[in-house]
């Protein structure tokens, strides 16, 4: 149910209907099977959808991935990828779980996500750009500890490499 407000002498009005989610009886698409699961999952309650949707999103993730890698030009394996995948659908998935967002209608009060709707997020049109975007999100995005990484002393690289030193051009 959405928020609803009733003046004086006119009927009630409804601020925030309840958006159904898009769903497909035949999906042809990969978007369309993903908006489908996301629509069983979150309407109907069905984990079997939520881990189709898990499945399905490392699928289009890695191969995002690996298009991402060719435009930039970067060498990289089959773990690069499949790292990256990973990464990025747990950027994805893991919006399901935060907090609430804030939404306003045109002159209204703003009311969280979850009461309007009843979920904290949902992707309504192209989950694949969703899935792209958490992509770029992952190879970009760099942490204090990816930082802390990037800093190895002399020593511990001597250790890394296994030989000396001049071997690798560190003097």
């Amino acid at each position: 149910m959405g928020s609803r407000v009733r003046g004086a002498d006119q009927p009630e009005l409804e601020l925030f209907p309840r958006a159904r989610l898009p769903r497909f009886d035949n999906p042809a698409t990969d978007n369309e099977r993903l908006l489908t699961y996301q629509a069983r999952w979150l309407e109907d309650g069905d984990e079997g959808a939520r881990s189709s949707l898990w499945e399905l999103a490392l699928v289009v993730a890695a191969r995002c991935a690996r298009g991402e890698y060719f435009k930039r030009r970067v060498r990289h394996g089959e773990e690069d990828v499949e790292d990256c995948a990973m990464e990025a659908v747990l950027y994805v998935m893991g919006r399901y779980a935060s907090p609430a967002t804030m939404v306003r209608a045109k002159g209204g009060k703003p009311a969280r996500f979850r009461d309007v709707y009843g979920w904290n997020y949902c992707v309504m049109k192209d989950y694949v750009s969703v899935i792209a975007h958490g992509v770029r999100h992952a190879m970009d995005y760099r942490t204090k500890a990816d930082g802390l990484v990037d800093f190895i002393p002399g020593e511990e690289l001597e250790l890394i490499a296994g030989g000396q030193r001049e071997d690798y051009g560190v003097p």
